[in-house]
């Protein structure tokens, strides 16, 4: 058996392991690229064209950072950019379920050309070990790097991260698709018009919607035409919460004409405690003659409750029902026991609406 000795690694995926015994790192190879879905939906490929211009054009390492829920697109996007990479000589190195420390930075570190690939960043990055990077991911010694940064909560990432455009160059944030995607994806698997209306109607009212959930919903439907979407909606594990219970808007109605009002958003904030997750407002945006209207729900009459609906009266003229679609994850809420007191409702509600879906 001949060893082959290459100066520079070949540009393909390796995996980073760490060895039980000697406690020592290395690369092992994994794949030589990412399999992508055969039709990529949204902006993803303009946006991994456009990241790596940019740090091919930078003069020191650039990060990347995906952050949203499972299904929401951050993978592919990671790795379209990656196929990039590896198209113009970079190797991947994937960093996932192993727990990081500062050898693993030391080793990290005098890699060269590469992309290093951290999914569930938080998860296996500790805060501290987080800061010893900051170093690595601005500078151009032992060659730039590419970090690409994939979590699904905010908060798991560190402040000297956050809002550093030194370090992390783009932030795309994953909530809600582009509504245009529906109509594209649906038209491609032979969904009918009806239903077309039905779920673009669905995301209209809802907080957040992934692709992963229309492909879900889509599939249901055609499996089992005879299901109405409410039915396929309170049986499906559809967790569309982001920190919170999903709601939708069912209806508004002004109470003096008995005419439905145009629906246009919903706004949640919440407040984190000691205690927990306490609900500080839920605000509901229309439309009536030509004015943008705020009715808030936390300051109406609730006149009913009926199982997962809850009708209130606001400002003694309008009619606003909503349903409740998800309960709040326990495991969530008992992650929230020991935060500090703070808003966090730009963190959980308020996020820049998602760029690139698939």
């Amino acid at each position: 058996m001949s060893i082959v000795i290459h100066p520079i690694l070949p540009a393909q995926i390796y995996k980073l392991v760490k060895d039980p015994k000697t406690k020592n790192y290395y690369l092992e190879p994994d794949a030589e690229r990412f399999v992508l879905p055969p039709k990529i939906y949204g902006n993803t490929l303009s946006y991994a064209e456009k990241f790596w211009n940019s740090f091919t054009r930078s003069t020191s390492s650039m990060g990347v950072m995906f952050v949203g829920d499972s299904g929401a697109g951050k993978t592919v996007l990671s790795e379209t950019l990656s196929n990039i990479a590896l198209d113009h000589g970079y190797m991947v190195v994937m960093i996932t379920n192993i727990h990081v420390d500062i050898n693993t930075i030391n080793f990290l570190n005098g890699l060269n050309r590469c992309v290093l690939f951290f999914d569930e960043f938080g998860k296996n990055v500790p805060y501290h070990i987080q800061e010893k990077m900051l170093t690595m991911m601005s500078s151009s010694s032992n060659g730039k790097k590419l970090f690409i940064i994939t979590e699904n909560e905010k908060r798991d990432i560190s402040k000297f991260i956050l809002n550093r455009p030194g370090r992390v160059r783009y932030s795309i944030y994953f909530t809600k698709l582009e509504k245009s995607i529906i109509r594209e994806y649906a038209n491609d698997v032979g969904l009918e018009e009806e239903w077309i209306n039905m779920i673009e109607s669905l995301y209209d009212k809802s907080v957040v919607f992934s692709f992963d959930h229309l492909q879900a919903i889509i599939s249901e439907h055609q499996m089992y035409p005879e299901m109405t979407l409410d039915e396929i909606l309170d049986i499906m594990n559809l967790e569309l919460f982001t920190g919170g219970k999903m709601v939708m808007v069912k209806s508004v109605v002004n109470k003096e004409t008995s005419k439905e009002v145009e629906f246009e958003k919903i706004h949640m904030n919440f407040e984190v405690f000691r205690n927990g997750i306490t609900r500080s407002g839920i605000n509901v945006y229309i439309k009536e003659d030509g004015k943008r209207i705020p009715l808030n729900l936390e300051q109406s009459l609730l006149e009913s409750t009926d199982n997962n609906l809850m009708v209130f009266t606001v400002q003694n003229r309008y009619t606003v029902t909503i349903q409740i679609v998800n309960s709040l994850d326990e495991e969530y809420v008992a992650s929230k026991q020991n935060t500090t007191n703070t808003n966090s409702g730009d963190d959980i509600f308020n996020q820049p609406p998602p760029r690139p879906i698939f």
